[in-house]
């Protein structure tokens, strides 16, 4: 079973996608904010990190910026699925890619999130990243 952290400002959504993603057999935990989801991250190892690009604190954006600084290849190779409102721009989608970031609209269907999340992780198994 894959384990998940999701970081998401609304308390709401957030107990929605996580309710369905382990119904489809992830074991998700949740943070509020940027700074509780590096407590986590120091406290715990997981398989992919979910963050809001409107995260208190500091957005996804600046969060992949900061977890691919970092040190440590747990916190340079693990995969980072961002979640917003509207596509990124073009810009921001070449340093995504850049830094194997990836990104869902976040009122995706249950199904999309899970094959997208899927499809992340199996390339990272099979070393693809």
């Amino acid at each position: 079973m894959y384990k998940i952290l999701f970081a998401h400002n609304d308390p709401s959504y957030l107990g929605i996608i996580s309710t369905y993603l382990a119904w489809y057999g992830f074991s998700v935990e949740k943070a509020g904010s940027s700074a509780d989801m590096f407590k986590k991250m120091g406290e715990e190892r997981y398989d992919m990190l979910i963050v809001d690009t409107a995260l208190r604190s500091a957005g996804g954006f600046a969060m992949a910026r900061i977890i691919r600084e970092g040190s440590g290849p747990a916190k340079r190779g693990i995969p980072i699925l961002l979640v917003g409102m509207e596509e990124p721009d073009f810009e921001r989608y070449e340093l995504m890619e850049k830094n194997k970031v990836y990104f869902i609209t976040a009122y995706r269907r249950s199904s999309i999130w899970v094959d997208k999340i899927n499809s992340i992780l199996s390339n990272k198994e099979r070393g693809a990243e």
